[in-house]
């Protein structure tokens, strides 16, 4: 294993789950199942890309891989990260460009700030970061300036049956929930025409990261390794128990600390409903998913979507 894997392997803040080739992966788990997912362009070869909210890169690498230049990844990035609601820390995207040899640019200042850039795109992905924006008016004009192009605005929408168009939800650490038709009528004001507002079932995601993902339960005194190696730097843990999403020979990583022996941990994995399996015993999944979705729906009054949209010339 060279120096820039090893250093990839020991950074413990991953979100995105990203292909280093070889059977490694980055530690996190957003993965790039979600491209598709979100009904984002197949073909990209020679266009200009712009991913709002790129975290730690995963369609900005994508989208070099499908031959798109040039590409900005932009996110409030910070040396240090506290907490979302300050930013994303520019070490793992710096680590992938070193890795990869990318030719990404990185844009530290996010959407209110892409005049910086003097540039448009073919390409702009929006990637959840809708409902933590203070000024979405600002947000879309910016959009509009930065555009030649598609848009892609992915994220939580509220339903278009609730009375008010936005809220700021409780207990949730989002700012604000709009709904779909907000968003849409601030793009046309800015020059946008609207190609399809879909609504996107994350429920095959959910039920995945549930079966197929262990949660790892730490007892007082684990031994947390800054490597997937017995011979790595160690630290002492106290109880902690996380599901996840990466595991490397007998090592599984746990958000935030690194990795632990398998021998040193109980790992536990949830059982899949009997309405689950039964459903894909018969090859009605979609039905099962559907009705989850619709339950989510019903309990939370708002569900996720997707807005395409073309710049206007």
């Amino acid at each position: 294993m060279n120096e820039q894997l090893q250093r990839i392997l020991s950074y413990p803040l991953w979100r995105q789950c990203i292909d280093l080739g070889n059977g490694y992966t980055t530690t996190g788990r957003v993965n790039k199942a979600l491209w598709k997912g979100l009904h984002f362009p197949d073909d990209v070869k020679g266009k200009s890309f712009l991913d709002i909210g790129a975290n730690d890169g995963l369609f900005s690498f994508m989208a070099e891989q499908k031959g798109a230049v040039p590409i900005v990844a932009s996110d409030l990035y910070k040396d240090t990260i506290g907490s979302m609601e300050d930013g994303w820390s520019d070490e793992g995207i710096n680590l992938l460009k070193e890795y990869f040899n990318s030719n990404i640019l990185i844009h530290k200042n996010g959407i209110y700030h892409l005049n910086e850039l003097n540039m448009q795109f073919d390409v702009i992905l929006v990637n959840h970061i809708i409902n933590w924006l203070d000024d979405i008016e600002l947000a879309i004009k910016n959009l509009a300036l930065a555009s030649k192009g598609s848009v892609y605005i992915s994220d939580g929408f509220l339903l278009e049956t609730n009375l008010k168009d936005s809220i700021t939800p409780e207990n949730m650490p989002i700012r604000s929930l709009y709904k779909p038709s907000v968003i849409t009528s601030l793009l046309k004001k800015n020059g946008f025409k609207i190609d399809a507002v879909t609504e996107i079932n994350y429920q095959p995601f959910f039920i995945n990261d549930f079966i197929n993902f262990p949660t790892i339960k730490l007892n007082e005194h684990t031994k947390i390794y800054k490597l997937p190696f017995t011979d790595s730097d160690f630290i002492l843990s106290g109880a902690v128990k996380q599901i996840s999403y990466c595991k490397v020979g007998n090592f599984y990583h746990v958000f935030q600390l690194g990795w632990v022996h398998k021998n040193d941990v109980t790992v536990s994995y949830y059982k899949p409903s009997k309405f689950y399996t039964l459903s894909k015993l018969t090859g009605l999944l979609n039905i099962y998913y559907s009705f989850l979705n619709y339950k989510f729906k019903r309990k939370n009054n708002y569900t996720y979507f997707i807005i395409k949209a073309t710049k206007l010339n």
